[in-house]
């Protein structure tokens, strides 16, 4: 018995040396001094520490074996965890950084190429930005799917500051690619994952990057608006692509909902036109798929919401528009409220449904008018 003991005490403590050898090489390894990720200017010895450390952080992530990489890639992101990281410190750091960065990416393994994406994300550099442009576009699904859900991590390392490491400019030009992709894609899981990192930077709420705010959201809501006017009744009997999209749909209304009701981000002419035409687009869609999806599915439910968050929306938005343009005013009881559209809906009027809607889309209706501007043939309600 005692020898038994004696080989599982054996095997107990050479599993607990196997775990703890990346915890003692980190140790041993170069730290950190305290607060120098707040440094505005960084000395040649500040710079020499932190290079110090991301190269030890480096070794450990080249090992062959999985706990060190695993161990190296955490010492690695924990360098970012703080909630006042200075733009000298991230661009130190993204120089020593990135080399290894690209390496990963361009790594055949899975959990290198993840680890790869999750560092550029939150060093939130110019240069780590500048890599998803062609990564969020890559034609491998898994990829691409692993790029947007860390670039939507990049963008909440740049609503932590008023001063981010990323140009303003870039981040406009991420948002045109994530919005032409997004008009684009065939895959319903990624465009959830689009619109959720459009939505993620058109919340920003940050006065130096308002115009890249402005991008996301106006990108958001045109390339939505251009999905959903190509839409039709058949999709929604119970497919799971399908429901994806109306899901990606309700994701898109919400954010406006929120980014409008808020303030987050100036909703200026360009932006209403936008906002306006997606909200459009989901009431047609409404009115033509409505009556076509099985009534005791999801997709019901889900068109319900969609028709309650768009009215919503567009009663907030001619509020504003009365309050800047009186003399172009737009009678907002044109438009039905929330309770009384839906309720049309599931008492099954649609006739009386798209009257409404006709007076929100049609000729001469909200939509057809400034700050919107839309031609009421650009929507088709039956």
């Amino acid at each position: 018995m005692r020898r038994a003991l004696s080989r599982r005490l054996g095997w107990f403590a050479g599993v607990m040396l196997a775990l703890c050898v990346p915890s003692m090489a980190c140790g041993q390894a170069a730290t950190l001094p305290s607060g120098i990720q707040e440094v505005a200017d960084l000395s040649s010895a500040q710079k020499a520490q932190i290079r110090e450390y991301i190269r030890a952080g480096q070794t450990m992530l080249q090992s062959e074996d999985l706990l060190s990489r695993r161990s190296g890639r955490d010492r690695l992101l924990e360098m970012f965890d703080g909630s006042s990281i200075s733009v000298a410190f991230r661009i130190e750091s993204s120089e020593a950084l990135m080399p290894e960065v690209r390496r990963l990416i361009a790594s055949q393994r899975d959990w290198d190429r993840f680890a790869g994406y999750r560092l550029a994300a939150k060093v939130a550099s110019e240069e780590s930005a500048i890599l998803f442009e062609s990564a969020i576009s890559t034609p491998s699904k898994a990829d691409r799917l692993m790029a947007l859900g860390q670039l939507r991590v990049l963008f909440l390392e740049v609503r932590k500051t008023d001063n981010p490491a990323v140009y303003p400019e870039t981040l406009v030009q991420l948002s045109r690619t994530l919005g032409r992709s997004l008009t684009e894609e065939t895959d319903a899981d990624v465009t959830l994952y689009q619109v959720r990192a459009l939505r993620t930077l058109a919340e920003a709420g940050s006065p130096r990057i308002a115009a890249a705010q402005r991008s996301a959201l106006v990108e958001m809501c045109n390339a939505v608006a251009a999905r959903v006017s190509r839409q039709q009744a058949s999709n929604f009997r119970g497919a799971d692509e399908a429901m994806i999209e109306l899901l990606m749909y309700l994701e898109a209304a919400d954010a406006v909902r929120g980014i409008v009701a808020v303030g987050l981000t100036q909703v200026d002419e360009a932006s209403m036109r936008s906002i306006g035409g997606l909200m459009g687009q989901t009431l047609a869609l409404v009115s033509r798929t409505y009556q076509d999806v099985p009534r005791d599915g999801a997709s019901r439910r889900h068109l319900e919401r969609l028709t309650q968050r768009s009215v919503e929306v567009l009663r907030v938005l001619v509020g504003q528009h009365n309050e800047r343009s009186p003399q172009q005013r737009i009678d907002e009881s044109t438009i039905a409220t929330p309770d009384v559209l839906t309720r049309r809906l599931t008492d099954g009027n649609m006739a009386e449904f798209r009257l409404a809607v006709l007076r929100i889309v049609g000729e001469g209706g909200v939509l057809t008018r400034q700050p919107f501007g839309h031609a009421a043939s650009h929507f088709k309600v039956q």
